[in-house]
């Protein structure tokens, strides 16, 4: 497990920090998942496609340096700020260019200065070597989703378009309508929970001038190789940001919830394997409801879930005794020391 909170449970940050800090969670990407994706890049190269990849540059150590030093066109999808924010954040890559070099940028003026020219082009490079090499540096491809677009879409095109959805709007507070927050669409895990949410206006405003989006997320969220191709349809992309309902925050944070209980339902199979709570269902209906109930309480963290479960298990349902209550009521205590004061009273060792 990966020691998640359910109060931070959506794929959306309140802001580009936690982006930065690298979410990562538990999970992997079967290598025939990988192999899929591979071959479906390379066959829409050799249709004449245009084909650029969006890497979450949180899963990386130094993406832009690594990118750079294999010699593959990369431009950030933030400005400006602080460092470590831009290279943690998402990085749009050009299969089809080198990445400059300072030959490439500048020229001389006089006998012991340069410039930046004037006109600066950008060197073609074979796709087919630049995106080998991306796969070198892609250990798992759950870090990269792949844009696909006619031979006319450009890098500075879509680049301008993924700007426009770094940041979407989801319902706010009582004092606000609305908050801006950032999306990591550079994270096939997040695209996994993002997409079956959209409705059909919103997926055609964040495919942009793309036709297609391709990508691969851990097997904890589908598995698999995704593929979502631009409707057959005359519905323009709504104005301005991109943005999610109430009920389609509600719909991925249950989807999320689920995954969530069937994490802490597999942890205590291994941990109880002689205690008959019921088949897999049932367990994870006793988990959903006892997950629910720990919320309540205020339980938010994964070891803290977990505390409550053990005494569930160990002493059924204390909600109504004093001592808990006392316990739970307590002033000036953190979460974890009331854990650690309830096993104290019902687990001892």
């Amino acid at each position: 497990m990966s020691g998640q909170h359910v109060g931070s449970f959506g794929p959306f940050d309140a802001g580009v920090d936690s982006l930065a800090a690298g979410n990562i969670e538990a999970g992997s990407v079967k290598p025939e998942a990988r192999k899929r994706l591979m071959d479906s890049i390379a066959a829409q190269f050799a249709r004449g496609n245009c084909v650029y990849a969006v890497l979450e540059g949180a899963l990386f150590d130094d993406l832009p340096a690594q990118l750079g030093a294999a010699g593959i066109a990369h431009r950030s999808l933030y400005r400006g700020g602080d460092r470590s924010l831009v290279v943690g954040g998402p990085w749009l890559v050009d299969l089809s260019h080198f990445h400059p070099t300072d030959d490439d940028l500048y020229e001389a003026l006089g006998d012991d200065s340069i410039k930046l020219k004037d006109e600066i082009v950008a060197r073609p490079a074979d796709p087919r070597i630049q995106t080998e090499a991306l796969w070198q540096i892609v250990t798992d491809s759950r870090a990269a989703v792949f844009w696909i677009g006619n031979p006319s879409l450009t890098e500075g095109t879509l680049h301008t378009h993924l700007r426009t959805i770094n940041e979407i709007l989801v319902p706010g507070t009582a004092t606000q309508v609305q908050e801006r927050v950032t999306f990591r669409h550079a994270d096939a895990n997040v695209m996994a929970q993002v997409l079956p949410a959209l409705d059909e206006e919103q997926f055609v405003r964040l495919l942009g001038p793309a036709n297609s989006i391709l990508f691969t997320p851990h097997e904890d969220w589908g598995g698999g190789l995704k593929r979502a191709d631009r409707p057959d349809t005359t519905i323009a992309a709504p104005a301005g940001p991109l943005a999610f309902s109430a009920e389609q925050i509600e719909f991925m944070k249950e989807t999320r919830l689920k995954k969530f209980d069937g994490e802490l339902a597999l942890a205590l199979q291994q941990k109880y394997p002689d205690h008959q709570i019921g088949d897999d269902d049932a367990l994870l209906d006793w988990v959903s409801v006892h997950r629910r109930q720990a919320q309540s309480l205020g339980i938010e963290n994964e070891q803290h879930f977990m505390d409550y479960l053990d005494i569930v298990i160990a002493r059924g349902d204390v909600r109504g005794d004093e001592q808990f209550q006392a316990t739970m009521n307590r002033r000036g205590w953190l979460m974890e020391e009331k854990c650690r004061h309830l096993r104290s009273i019902y687990l001892p060792a």
